[in-house]
């Protein structure tokens, strides 16, 4: 008795399984991702390989593979193997997920819809659960309300039920659902839809990040320019500026607005083992990291210092330079460029700049406000954060990176 295989069923299991635990749990993404990516050797055999796409050169410039090379480079020179073999193995879904782009079955309208449904469906539970672990621990302090946004309970406190999840991946994963229902890759309701977005840009409010707070205000208005008519428009600026006029007050004396504010220039100066807003945190600002890496860079600018040496180089830094805090906690640059030139230099910062550039001109060439939004969001991220070297942000990138670029004409 032969047993038939839907491969197509199982390619949508495993998509759906890769982008819903994106803001759950990395580990179970991990698997949705390797199961896609046998499905799509299987694929292959089946129904064939793209060809026009593995001869073009384009192909590696805009997928996450150029991503790849700067580590596969690196390890020709690595100081640690064990170190850079970690590292080669944390980002090799950009090399794998993007086999997608290769496949005959797939299309990007379908596929992208069925990314859209697991990513928002995902983000929703996670809000819902981190908003109901919050308001526990808010009521079990005893604090007045006006507490509810102060430091333990928005942030990293936030989004501390997620074990190791940082605030601005979570940022980007419910960015790009408002980004995707926006795009009308789900069909739901418009009341439904409203009742989401307050949701999750209350929750971008509850996760005190600087950089997502930036991103969030650049894709929205690029949302606000391209995908409103003139009479929505107006409404909005009006809900909007009604909004801001009577939540201002409340929010202007709370931690997020003084870290927003007063932490952003706290951030930019050169403060060594000196207290941010929370004046019983001592810590190092990120232009005083951002020296160090750049004092790292320069000792070997054009290759680096070879893949998975970032965090060492960066340690003898911050000791030289009396940064206790950086030193004990092991932070890394807090800029994706930087980490990229400090391990591959310039031409690690070229293959980064190439990928975001390209893609970018594509987005733009193509009318293509998805990608645009989507690349536009990275490319803030990698700006105060190492976005691209940590599971959460691998997953992301390799999945969405891929799905954006598939050939909007290829049939299902």
């Amino acid at each position: 008795m032969k047993i038939k295989i839907d491969l197509k069923l199982i390619t949508s299991i495993s998509l759906f399984l890769a982008v819903f635990f994106l803001p759950l749990k990395t580990t179970l993404s991990n698997f949705g991702i390797i199961l896609l990516s046998i499905t799509s050797v299987a694929s292959f055999f089946k129904n064939g390989i793209d060809l026009n796409n593995l001869h073009k050169f384009k192909f590696y410039l805009t997928s996450t593979i150029i991503l790849y090379v700067p580590f596969l480079m690196g390890i020709l020179y690595a100081s640690s193997y064990g170190q850079a073999f970690d590292e080669l193995e944390r980002c090799v879904f950009y090399l794998l997920v993007p086999i997608i782009l290769l496949r005959t079955d797939l299309s990007r309208g379908e596929t992208l819809k069925l990314a859209a449904w697991a990513l928002v469906l995902g983000s929703i539970i996670c809000i819902l659960y981190l908003h109901t672990e919050n308001i526990i621990r808010f009521i079990e302090s005893g604090k007045q309300f006006k507490s509810l946004l102060s430091y333990n309970f928005t942030g990293k406190g936030f989004v501390a039920p997620l074990i190791d999840m940082h605030p601005v991946y979570i940022g980007t994963y419910l960015l790009m659902a408002i980004v995707l229902i926006k795009g009308n890759k789900i069909n739901i309701n418009r009341y439904l839809k409203t009742l989401i977005y307050v949701l999750m840009l209350g929750t971008i409010l509850f996760l005190a990040s600087r950089i997502i707070f930036l991103a969030t205000f650049v894709v929205v208005t690029i949302m606000f320019l391209t995908q409103m008519k003139l009479r929505t428009q107006v409404i909005t600026v009006v809900i909007s500026l009604l909004t801001l006029t009577m939540a201002f007050p409340i929010i202007k004396n709370t931690y997020v607005y003084n870290k927003l504010v007063k932490g952003a220039i706290w951030e930019l100066g050169n403060n060594v083992d000196s207290s941010n807003i929370d004046s019983k945190k001592k810590s190092d600002s990120r232009m005083s990291r951002w020296t160090v890496s750049y004092q790292i860079i320069m000792e070997k600018p054009f290759f680096g210092h070879g893949t998975g040496s970032e965090q060492d180089k960066l340690v003898e830094g911050y000791e030289s330079e009396g940064m206790k805090t950086s030193e004990k906690q092991k932070f890394n640059a807090h800029n994706q460029f930087l980490g990229f030139g400090i391990q591959f230099g310039i031409v690690g910062i070229l293959l980064l700049l190439m990928y975001f550039l390209i893609n970018f001109r594509e987005a733009i060439l193509k009318l293509d406000y998805l990608s645009l939004s989507f690349i536009i969001m990275l490319f803030c991220c990698c700006l105060t954060e190492n976005y691209l070297i940590r599971n959460m942000g691998v997953n992301f990138v390799a999945i969405f990176g891929a799905i954006l670029r598939l050939n909007k004409n290829t049939n299902a």
